[in-house]
């Protein structure tokens, strides 16, 4: 059993040594933190009403340094009303595992914004979902479209390079970007060629376009590893809409792994999604709090 100290002589883990403990002992961590940042927040306010601490500076001087300790712990920082921001990890079985899962953490305890576009949401930060089967359990029973629409709107969008009459299409930035290349093809021939590669990578931001126009792609990177056989996919998504779209992404993303490991003579492995924002619009929120 590892223990953990939090703080005190001993330093505060860092986050690559977390991430390789088990899931149970990650959990332990995170409460460790999540207590100790509360204990630190209670002793702020007893420093402002302390009477044995007369001396303002000295005052000052403590609650600067306890703050200080706030911020290690807070890896995301902190909010206006004092709220710690955490990176969130999710190491899920399936979709459906994650998605319940991210859904209630948002309505839980999501920071509320209005976007630039004048839309409510609630929203997380830097939401990781590690998808252990992208091939079990891929839609829940509560999400708004079964897995036969699903199947039939997003099984080939990120293969079909026609981009119709939309600005643009996510086929088409990844199957015939700026009109020529075709960067799937790419990702599967460099990883036949070096199974190893690091570099198997394809995007769908143009800043040629994306920089003046009003409609831009969300799933942005996309990283193919390969990990003891199994061809991993890892994708960074700018903004996520976590009760209306991620589900759809994900169905759709299994479908591009499925379509790589066949090319390359790969099992499919792990999708790991990064939600950069991951929110739900507010126009949501009461059938959301159903999951």
């Amino acid at each position: 059993m590892h223990s953990i100290a939090i703080l005190g002589h001993t330093k505060l883990g860092s986050i690559n040594s977390v991430n390789g403990l088990n899931f149970a002992i990650r959990e332990q961590f995170i409460e460790q933190v999540s207590s100790k940042y509360h204990q630190y927040m209670k002793q702020i306010g007893i420093l402002f009403g302390a009477n044995h601490c007369r001396n303002s500076d000295n005052r000052k001087e403590m609650v600067r340094k306890t703050k200080a300790r706030i911020r290690k712990l807070c890896v995301g920082g902190i909010t206006e009303d004092g709220e710690c921001i955490m990176p969130t990890y999710l190491k899920a079985k399936s979709p459906e595992d994650g998605w319940i899962r991210v859904v209630r953490k948002i309505m839980d305890n999501g920071m509320v914004r209005v976007d630039e576009r004048g839309s409510e949401t609630k929203w997380h930060s830097n939401v990781m979902i590690h998808i252990a089967d992208p091939y079990v359990d891929r839609v829940s029973k509560k999400y708004p479209f079964s897995e036969g629409v699903l199947k039939e709107k997003y099984a080939t969008q990120l293969l079909n390079p026609d981009r119709l009459d939309f600005d643009y299409t996510y086929g088409e930035r990844l199957n015939a970007w700026g009109d020529e290349i075709n960067q799937i093809d790419y990702v599967i021939t460099k990883l036949k060629e070096s199974p190893n590669s690091r570099r198997a990578v394809a995007t769908t931001w143009d800043p040629r376009k994306d920089t003046i126009v009003d409609e831009v792609p969300c799933l942005n990177h996309f990283v193919f590893m390969v990990r003891e056989g199994l061809l991993d996919l890892s994708v960074m998504i700018r903004s996520n809409d976590m009760y209306g779209a991620w589900p759809a992404n994900v169905y759709a993303l299994g479908e591009l792994l499925a379509y790589v490991s066949e090319n390359t003579n790969l099992k499919p492995g792990t999708i790991t999604t990064l939600s950069v924002n991951a929110h739900i619009y507010k126009n949501d929120w009461s059938i959301a709090e159903e999951v």
